[in-house]
């Protein structure tokens, strides 16, 4: 019982960091690619 609870919480956290990573990668790629592209008028 104890390894099926665990194993359900390690999938949740794995999950929540898998969208974390996805989500940087998205930001990260705006940020250096698109700043660079469009980039602001002082």
């Amino acid at each position: 019982m104890l390894a099926v609870v665990w194993t359900f919480w390690i999938g949740v956290i794995l999950t929540i960091a898998s969208i974390g990573a996805i989500l940087s990668l998205i930001l990260g790629y705006i940020v250096k690619v698109k700043r660079i592209q469009y980039p602001r008028d002082n």
